[in-house]
């Protein structure tokens, strides 16, 4: 008869996430996530193992808050996200020598690594304080090393979007597309102002990406997402307008883009597949 389920045997499971087959299809890497009993806390960590071998080659980097892998192009290096202090932060690990390199440090964290296809650059969502007036901080330092600062004193709701469920207060911050060199050095931001980046793609040439969001002055008040083109010196290219609007897709030939959007403007229609030219057009739908 099987046992009941108790409480505490949350701590006894294991969840695997994020899995990423390497480009030659030898090795596998994915994210263990774990409920730690003696922290009380929910921790992960990066694992890649050969794709028939039961045992890891590199259990993680000896840290417990490493998650979302994505191999570089050629199989040799594994970006990933790591929280080694107040935010999360991206690294490179090189699986010859084992050795990481820290890539971003941004104060408010990063998360989405995007290898581009020569593998000389990472892209990556990270969080931006676009509108600071949007609270009051509290002046005091950190409570903790995990505390990148104080909950505000005060909030100034000047929008209608300063709360999501799910989320809680936005406190003024957004999500933006940077773009490094996979060899370190300063993280350059691509796009920019008080609106969140919610997906992006680089293009086949890496010259570019596209990325979905609504940079629109009323952007608050309607639906509506748009898709961009931009490049690395910030040029925002409108090319394609939608509602819910996900996943976008660069064409290996560079001369479309695919993403997922409703068809019609209705709430409660499904999701359907479009493409539209990679300079603009009208998008056509194909499901």
């Amino acid at each position: 008869m099987p046992a009941p389920l108790r409480p505490e045997d949350i701590y006894r499971f294991r969840w695997l996430d994020h899995v990423r087959l390497s480009p030659s299809g030898e090795y596998v890497a994915y994210e263990l996530r774990w409920s730690d009993a003696e922290s009380r806390s929910n921790q992960s960590r990066v694992v890649v193992r050969r794709v028939l071998d039961p045992e890891p080659i590199e259990a993680g980097v000896g840290q417990r808050h490493d998650h979302s892998p994505e191999w570089s192009p050629d199989g040799r290096r594994l970006a990933f996200v790591s929280k080694r202090g107040a935010a999360d932060q991206i690294f490179v690990l090189d699986l010859g020598s084992g050795d990481s390199r820290q890539l971003s440090s941004l104060p408010e964290g990063v998360s989405s690594p995007v290898w581009s296809p020569d593998g000389t650059h990472v892209a990556f969502l990270g969080t931006v304080i676009s509108d600071p007036g949007g609270v009051v901080d509290d002046p005091r330092p950190p409570e903790s090393t995990d505390q990148v600062r104080r909950t505000p004193v005060a909030r100034v709701a000047s929008t209608l979007d300063y709360k999501y469920d799910g989320v809680g207060y936005r406190d003024g911050r957004h999500q933006h597309v940077y773009v490094v060199s996979a060899e370190g050095g300063q993280a350059t931001q691509l796009t920019n102002g008080a609106w969140d980046v919610g997906g992006f793609d680089w293009s086949a040439d890496g010259t570019r990406l596209v990325v979905v969001g609504n940079a629109d002055e009323d952007r608050d008040l309607r639906r509506e997402l748009h898709l961009y083109t931009v490049d690395f010196s910030g040029n925002l290219e409108k090319i394609a307008t939608g509602y819910d609007v996900v996943s976008p897709i660069w064409s290996p030939r560079g001369d479309v883009i695919a993403y997922s959007a409703l068809y019609g403007d209705e709430a409660g229609l499904l999701d359907r597949l479009w493409v539209v030219p990679a300079t603009g057009g009208t998008p056509r739908c194909i499901t």
